[in-house]
C-alpha cells in the first residue's frame, strides 16, 4: 500500500511540474511582447522609449534566462502571487476572487 501510494504522489508531482511547464511555455511562445503591447510600437496607451521598455524588462525579469524565469514564476504560483493585471493595476488574485 505504502508503494502504491508513493507511486501514485511521484506521478502527481512529475503531472503537476509537466503542465506547469506547458503553461509557462505556452505564455512565453505565444506571439507578442507584452510590453511592446502597452506601449506605443504595439500601438498601446503608453509611449516608453528604448531605455524605458529595456528598463521594464528587466524590473519584471524577462531579459533572465528561461530557466530563472520559469523558477520564479513557479515560486511566485505556489505563493499565491498571480501578478498584476496591465489595464487595471490591481492584482490577478483580487480580480479573480471578484
Amino acid at each position: 500500500m505504502t508503494r502504491y501510494l508513493a507511486t501514485r504522489f511521484a506521478g502527481a508531482i512529475v503531472t503537476l511540474f509537466g503542465i506547469t511547464l506547458l503553461i509557462f511555455m505556452a505564455m512565453r511562445v505565444l506571439p507578442g511582447d507584452p510590453l511592446a503591447q502597452i506601449s506605443s510600437e504595439g500601438q498601446g496607451q503608453y509611449r516608453l522609449s528604448p531605455a524605458e521598455l529595456q528598463k521594464a524588462r528587466a524590473s519584471l525579469g524577462l531579459d533572465r534566462p528561461l530557466y530563472a524565469q520559469y523558477g520564479s514564476w513557479l515560486a511566485d504560483i505556489a505563493r499565491g502571487d498571480l501578478g498584476r493585471s496591465f489595464w487595471r493595476g490591481e492584482p490577478i488574485s483580487e480580480l479573480i476572487m471578484r
